[in-house]
């Protein structure tokens, strides 16, 4: 029997290959259209696919065709028939309009070149993210940056989390315009846009990272009902996939997640407290003066030697000695008495708090300039954001040691607390002077209120008190609110009483009464709980004196020194 011949043509394979439809390619302007951004996301992220090679999850977008696994699509991007496709890509896709050009309708327009890149089809690593960061913040997201107070991902196992600080970036974003002007009014170099970025790349992690979650916990509860009825089903074997590429998708985005919320908390974190509404925008205000400042040309160095009263070797090493010591337990007794008279609760501080307490407090904890910094010499591994200060009793850093995630009674609000002890602080000039030494006896104060109304009738007490302490010496002294951009990023309001220096002709601080609102009780977790809700307490605080500056220019006035009648031995009291 003889057959008919199936093929009458020769040599026309590479034709029919090219019109047969059964595994037919999308074309160019096809590929072109995929290319567009919010098609491009959907092809790149499609549903599983049983059918589909590599459940769908792998796809090349360029050239329209779907691989088993990562590794073949990466090898794929090497190979010439994928290069072809990118250099075919370049021009635009010949189009209707272009064919209404040619046939005279409209003018002539040369054909785009374009450059096509191949996809990106890697998850983005630490490094990727801290690139993205460095762009956004000018300057390189080094693999470490400093903070005692936010420590997250794999740092958390260096040392013990203590706790983690309230973030309430969001809430001042939305009073954008109010916090731009404080950063103005203090002169601050922090540029918010800056921090915005940081905080949106954070964001949109987050955000991706809560959607995976969210289908991972729906996939599960499907998953476990499928399970449970028909375990071998192409259902249940589709659920599987999915749950495991989720999973892997979490995995992935862990690291640079870390990454960019350190990154973005740390700069939050140093963002000032917002300016209470008295404080003055530009100089420094004067609201109350006492007596006339003294006309002399005094030095309380050479007074104090003529009549051995110091002996001040450098500001870190100095000696009180004779009616200069009684003056100073005077002083201190003085004070405290009046205090407890006016209900304040005394206190006894640490001497020593710990980085996290610093931080917590608004200060740079890796600066010597701040604090005086304890650590052993012979240790070549120390951890910067876990060592010792040295920063005195009589400090805010040692009251807020003891509350630092502290939950409140709400019938202990307010309470006002003050301590006498010392107050070390690193000299700020080489000069050698008592308004310069390193350690200082002070009385401290602390006090918390519910409420910022509540707060401003503290200082308002509290001023009416320096007023009436200050006067019964019969020293000139003066009132002065500070201006925003002399304060410290952790004050919203400072009062202070200064007396006059005849040897510097200025004015010296000799005593301050400071509000942060509760700046601080968030960052330390400082809260008490009113109908059934965690709230922050607001916080006074301030060095109601300051000893050796307040004898330095008791010896500068234009009396004979002398102690006062309220220091002297016979009007101390416990």
């Amino acid at each position: 029997m003889t057959y008919k011949r199936k093929k009458y043509h020769t040599g026309d394979t590479h034709l029919k290959k090219r019109w047969r439809v059964r595994n037919r390619k999308k074309d160019l302007d096809q590929i072109d259209e995929d290319l567009k951004e919010g098609k491009s996301e959907k092809l790149l992220n499609q549903d599983v696919d049983l059918d589909l090679p590599g459940a769908a999850q792998h796809y090349c977008l360029h050239c329209a065709r779907y691989f088993v696994d990562e590794q073949a699509l990466n090898e794929h991007f090497k190979t010439k028939v994928h290069k072809r496709r990118l250099k075919a890509l370049e021009l635009e896709p010949y189009s209707i309009e272009e064919s209404e050009r040619a046939a005279g309708h409209g003018n002539f327009k040369q054909a785009v070149k374009r450059k096509i890149v191949t996809q990106n089809t890697e998850k983005p690593t630490d490094e990727d993210v801290k690139k993205i960061l460095s762009k956004v913040w000018d300057s390189k997201i080094t693999s470490r940056r400093h903070s005692a107070l936010f420590v997250n991902g794999a740092k958390a196992t260096e040392h013990f989390i203590y706790l983690t600080p309230h973030i309430d970036f969001a809430e001042r974003l939305q009073k954008r315009e109010q916090l731009q002007k404080v950063l103005q009014l203090r002169k601050s170099n922090i540029v918010l846009e800056n921090v915005e970025s940081l905080w949106q790349v954070y964001e949109d992690l987050n955000t991706k990272k809560e959607e995976y979650s969210k289908r991972k916990e729906e996939i599960s509860r499907e998953l476990g009902k499928l399970i449970k009825n028909d375990p071998d089903s192409n259902t249940t074997k589709k659920f599987k996939i999915q749950s495991d590429l989720i999973k892997d998708n979490l995995k992935k985005l862990k690291a640079p997640l870390w990454s960019a919320e350190e990154a973005a908390i740390i700069e939050v974190l140093k963002l000032p407290n917002n300016l209470h509404n008295r404080t003055p925008n530009e100089e420094k205000k004067i609201i109350h003066t006492y007596l006339h400042r003294p006309d002399n040309n005094k030095d309380h160095l050479k007074i104090g030697r003529e009549l051995n009263l110091i002996e001040l070797k450098k500001n870190e090493n100095y000696y009180l000695k004779g009616n200069a010591a009684i003056f100073e337990l005077g002083a201190k007794f003085y004070f405290s008495k009046v205090l407890r008279e006016n209900k304040f609760v005394q206190f006894s501080n640490p001497d020593f708090v710990k980085s996290l307490i610093v931080e917590g407090c608004g200060q740079d904890h890796t600066s010597a300039d701040n604090t005086f910094i304890l650590h052993h010499d012979e240790d070549s591994k120390v951890n910067i954001d876990s060592r010792v200060h040295l920063t005195g009793g009589g400090s805010l850093c040692s009251f807020l040691a003891y509350h630092a995630k502290n939950i409140l009674y709400p019938k202990v609000l307010p309470f006002k607390y003050f301590t006498m002890g010392r107050q070390y602080v690193p000299a700020p000039s080489e000069e050698d002077s008592l308004f310069h030494v390193s350690q200082s006896s002070v009385i401290e104060m602390f006090g918390a209120a519910k409420s910022a109304e509540d707060l401003d009738q503290m200082l308002d007490s509290l001023v009416e008190l320096l007023k009436n302490t200050y006067s019964k010496l019969g020293y000139h002294f003066r009132l002065s609110l500070i201006p925003a951009d002399k304060l410290f990023m952790w004050e919203s309001h400072r009062v202070v009483a200064e007396m006059y220096s005849t040897s510097l002709k200025d004015y010296i601080e000799v005593a301050n009464v400071s509000l942060s609102g509760d700046f601080i009780s968030k960052r330390l977790m400082l809260t008490y709980v009113e109908n059934k809700q965690n709230k922050f307490p607001h916080i006074i605080s301030g060095t109601l004196l300051n000893v050796p500056k307040f004898l330095g220019c008791v010896l500068e006035h234009d009396a004979d020194f002398s102690v006062p009648k309220l220091f002297k031995v016979e009007n101390w009291t416990l």
